[in-house]
């Protein structure tokens, strides 16, 4: 799972620098709509240059985990989602392919995607993965205790799958009228001129995104914190044990025997002591004294 959430770390700020600068670029007036595959062949480029990014930040979330394996983390970082995209899109152009549609993308450029993306985007993640492990890392905002402890059981609305499904539907749902747009303008072949407001959707999606992962998280460790466990209570009986005063008593030897303390009435802070008799020599109780 850490291997996994850095990765995952990599691959959505390559993602992400690549559609700022692609949105900053398309509402500036330098990528037009209308030069036909302009647009496409400056999304490509960028995301295949911002692996150094991509590899900076998975390196440096696995770091963070005290990970080991950085060579695999590295490779899965330029490996693993770019390959699940670039499978599903060659497994859709083979069955175009299979139709003898004109809207085929050529065997030429099938085998240039896969050069930029294993000679290009692959050393640059290496490259940022090299930096990545190299830089220090940030102090923790808080302290962390080092001695384990129990955690309860959660919520059933704090289960992984309810998680998995509200980070996914809340963005979604943020994005989804001007996702509707230009999906309409894609399949109807017309031009998308709205870049502007494209830009403002974009940083709704990234303040949403931002929430969705601070909320489950916030919520929670204020749950395991609230709830307890069996550790706390312990350290809070330890303390109480160890705060509490004890009291002792000095005890000198006596040539008669006693039945009942002699100090319990005089001496109110050995009043709850509990005094034996003997047939020969008796310790009765001389000195008290409260550390």
């Amino acid at each position: 799972m850490p291997m996994l959430l850095s990765v995952s770390v990599g691959t959505g700020v390559q993602t992400l620098t690549m559609s700022v600068i692609t949105m900053a670029f398309a509402v500036l007036g330098f990528l037009s709509p209308a030069n036909r595959g302009g647009l496409l062949t400056a999304t490509l480029l960028l995301f295949v240059l911002m692996g150094v990014p991509a590899g900076y930040f998975s390196a440096h979330t696995y770091k963070s985990v005290k990970g080991t394996e950085w060579k695999k983390a590295t490779l899965m970082t330029a490996l693993l989602w770019p390959g699940v995209v670039v499978g599903a899109f060659f497994v859709l152009n083979f069955f175009i392919w299979g139709q003898a549609s004109s809207g085929a993308m050529p065997l030429g450029t099938m085998l240039a995607l896969l050069l930029m993306w294993f000679g290009i985007s692959t050393p640059l993640v290496f490259v940022g993965a090299f930096f990545g492990f190299k830089a220090k890392l940030a102090d923790p905002p808080t302290r962390t205790n080092e001695i384990p402890r129990q955690i309860p059981a959660q919520a059933w609305y704090m289960g992984p799958m309810f998680n998995i499904l509200m980070g996914g539907i809340l963005p979604f749902g943020a994005i989804f009228i001007e996702l509707f747009f230009i999906m309409t303008s894609v399949w109807l072949q017309r031009f998308y001129y709205v870049f502007g407001f494209l830009a403002l959707v974009l940083l709704i999606l990234v303040i949403t995104c931002s929430e969705i992962a601070v909320v489950p998280a916030t919520s929670s460790s204020a749950t395991r914190t609230t709830s307890g466990g069996g550790a706390p209570s312990s350290r809070r009986a330890r303390r109480a044990s160890t705060s509490s005063p004890t009291r002792s008593c000095t005890f000198s030897p006596s040539s008669t025997s006693s039945a009942s303390c002699p100090h319990s009435s005089t001496s109110p802070t050995c009043s709850s002591l509990p005094c034996s008799s003997s047939s020969s020599s008796s310790l009765a109780p001389s000195s008290c004294e409260m550390p």
